[in-house]
């Protein structure tokens, strides 16, 4: 695929999940290499990959991701109902459900890669936090930009952040280390995938100011 068809059709993979496919160590360590080169704002906010492929392991984040999704998603998705008109409910409903039928499997996931950086920001100016996170995420996205090569799906998951402090005991984590985002990554079904839904260009844009 072209790189445009790459950056518009790379999206959380869900329903298409693989599980009976398990995804070699060697996939993802080249998904790493690639993912590496993304840009950096010095060594010292240099990313690092997590990848979690032990059951008993992916069973206990698992348990803690969903500790938290699923009351999430309950939130969220009343909320969402009682602003939506009739015609949309059934749309919301599903969607909703799709998020937690993930959560509900997450363990089965054939491999999690926590994305992170030594250090801590949370009590940090904009400045530092920015500078941070501006090295780690992009790492996060090139890394699902190389899954996709490889044939594999991620999704972009971060509700685990909620039990941050006991995903980090599970995994012997550095005291200083800050996880920024889990990628469930596996292999999907079907073919490729449509670009996103997404909003026209324009209302994203502010030019020379925040008024349009």
């Amino acid at each position: 695929m072209d790189a445009i068809e790459l950056l518009t059709t790379t999206k959380g993979v869900r329903r298409r999940i693989d599980f009976d496919r398990p995804v070699p160590y060697e996939t993802l360590e080249e998904c790493v290499r690639i993912a590496v080169h993304a840009p950096l704002g010095g060594e010292e906010w240099k990313p690092h990959f997590l990848i979690v492929d032990d059951p008993s392991l992916k069973e206990q984040i698992g348990a803690l991701y969903n500790e938290i999704n699923a009351p999430y998603i309950d939130d969220i998705e009343g909320k969402a109902l009682a602003a939506a008109d009739e015609s949309s409910r059934a749309r919301i409903r599903k969607v909703h459900d799709t998020y937690r039928w993930h959560g509900d499997r997450m363990a089965e996931m054939p491999a999690l890669v926590i994305v992170g950086v030594r250090g801590r920001y949370e009590d940090q100016g904009q400045l530092m936090q920015a500078s941070a996170y501006g090295s780690i995420l992009p790492a996060a996205w090139s890394f699902m930009l190389a899954a996709r090569t490889q044939g594999l799906g991620a999704t972009w998951t971060t509700l685990h952040l909620a039990n941050a402090d006991r995903v980090a005991e599970l995994l012997k984590l550095p005291e200083d280390f800050t996880q920024a985002v889990m990628l469930a990554v596996d292999y999907y079904k079907g073919d490729t995938f449509k670009p996103a839904t997404r909003q026209p260009a324009a209302d994203y844009i502010h030019r020379n100011g925040w008024a349009r």
